[in-house]
């Protein structure tokens, strides 16, 4: 088992498809369904992917198979939550 972080947060319809658009412009993008976003380097051919993030009523949820760090991999959504002021909190359920 990953790293498991909730980012608790009130986004709305518009917030949650620029953020699936931006996690799908990521560089280590993989797949995608309407829940649960994958990321992958290109040398991991295992089962397990390094990132992914599930989108849930009340935030995301994110779990790191490869990092302890809540945002590798996540600049551009930590930026994107700096830019449009959204209103966040962490949970890191390692502790």
């Amino acid at each position: 088992m990953g790293h498991e972080y909730k980012i608790t947060a009130k986004l709305t319809q518009k917030q949650r498809s620029e953020i699936a658009e931006l996690l799908e412009n990521n560089r280590y993008f993989y797949e995608r369904d309407e829940k649960v976003v994958e990321f992958r380097h290109p040398e991991n051919n295992g089962k397990m992917p390094n990132l992914y993030v599930g989108f849930e009523p009340d935030g995301l949820y994110v779990c790191q198979n490869g990092s302890s760090y809540l945002w590798t991999y996540l600049d551009d959504l930590k930026e994107y939550f700096e830019k449009e002021i959204v209103d966040f909190e962490i949970i890191d359920y390692s502790e």
